[in-house]
């Protein structure tokens, strides 16, 4: 029995996965119908997994914000029990830090749990974009289809999809981190007043200089990968002839 559980649940969780294509294609023919000459695949990819990335939101605002901002905020107090004269009782600091270690335990659970989820999620997503082209591409004629290189859809299917895992994991960084700037900023005009501020500042300002440091090698990249594409869909093309 307990092999047959697991057979089904396996088996209705590949069926979610790849329904999940069906569902993609419904929101992009959406799309099309709003916007023929301009149809958002961002919109569509939002409509259709917005659940999905809202529970991993979820995640996240409590990892940052509750889990990890609580150990600094519990090791302070913990700290202040050494200190001469200390009102803070034995009792107290034994609770302290056993929040410490409750809090260590529990992050590591929920950033595994996260990490799981997310790359499940990008991989769905990685799967109902493959669906969409794939049947897309059933759908051309001979003659769009012989306008189209096979070379650029293996690209698309091979390497271009994998994206959408680290976007999973990667994505929520963009309002969490600024979110928790500001908290920490705030925490620390309470303890210290201003001067707070100046290690904020100098985090800030060193993200942009290290953004222009790497600005001319970037660049360097970014127009050679079309290149080492445009050459990799040659060689692909060249397989099928």
């Amino acid at each position: 029995m307990d092999l047959m559980t697991s057979c089904e649940s396996i088996l209705s969780r590949v069926w979610v996965i790849l329904s999940t294509g069906d569902m993609m294609e419904v929101k992009w023919k959406e799309q099309v119908k709003k916007s023929k000459d301009n149809p958002s695949l961002i919109k569509a990819t939002v409509l259709t997994f917005w659940p999905e990335y809202g529970y991993l939101a979820l995640l996240v605002f409590i990892n940052e914000t509750a889990i990890r901002l609580g150990q600094p905020l519990l090791l302070g107090r913990l700290l202040m029990y050494f200190r001469p004269n200390s009102q803070v009782t034995n009792q107290e600091a034994l609770i302290y830090a056993s929040g410490i270690a409750i809090l260590n335990l529990v992050y590591a659970i929920s950033v595994n749990q996260f990490l799981f989820d997310a790359f499940y999620y990008g991989m769905k997503v990685r799967v109902a974009m493959c669906s969409v082209i794939y049947r897309k591409a059933l759908r051309l004629s001979r003659t769009a289809l012989g306008d189209t290189a096979p070379g650029k859809i293996v690209n698309l299917l091979s390497n271009d999809v994998n994206r959408f895992d680290l976007v999973s994991v990667l994505i929520h960084m963009m309002w969490a981190s600024p979110l928790v700037a500001m908290i920490v900023g705030y925490l620390l005009w309470l303890e210290v007043g201003w001067a707070g501020f100046v290690g904020i500042v100098v985090v800030f300002t060193v993200v942009p200089l290290q953004c222009d440091a790497f600005l001319y090698p970037s660049n360097k990249i970014d127009m050679s990968a079309p290149q080492s594409i445009s050459n990799r869909s040659r060689r692909v093309d060249s397989v099928y002839l």
